[in-house]
């Protein structure tokens, strides 16, 4: 298969659409961190605190 050819370094060049690929793969990502911090910010302006619940340990129990 060409890709694994190309992960094993068999071929020099990649292919244009291989770049395309990348380039579109790593804009989607930029675009998902983004949009993750700007509403953890906008959660955080409300009050709002993510992550688990802190474990409350009942000495009566």
């Amino acid at each position: 298969m060409v890709l694994e050819g190309i992960g094993a370094g068999e071929h020099t060049e990649r292919s244009f659409i291989l770049d395309l690929a990348l380039a579109l793969a790593e804009d989607r990502r930029r675009d998902i961190v983004r949009k993750t911090k700007n509403g953890l910010e906008t959660a955080r302006k409300q009050g709002k605190v993510g992550g688990r619940r802190p474990v409350v340990d009942d000495p009566a129990g």
